[in-house]
């Protein structure tokens, strides 16, 4: 899926683009306050409480040491 920085609005709509984000965002916060108690993290916006987190392979130190 395009993201925002990916595929830039149109220039002839950045008007409508810059309302439907600021309306998406705040469909988002009423639905993150309502379960969680908190509007919507800096860049959750298309995130939901409940999505599982996205584990990343790590390496412990002490294997390294």
């Amino acid at each position: 899926m395009a993201t925002r920085s990916s595929m830039p609005a149109n220039p002839n709509f950045l008007f409508l683009d810059k309302v439907a984000t600021i309306q998406l965002q705040a469909v988002s916060d009423i639905l993150w306050t309502e379960a969680t108690g908190k509007r919507t993290p800096i860049g959750g916006l298309g995130t939901f409480w409940d999505d599982p987190e996205s584990t990343t392979d790590t390496v412990d130190i002490t294997d390294i040491l």
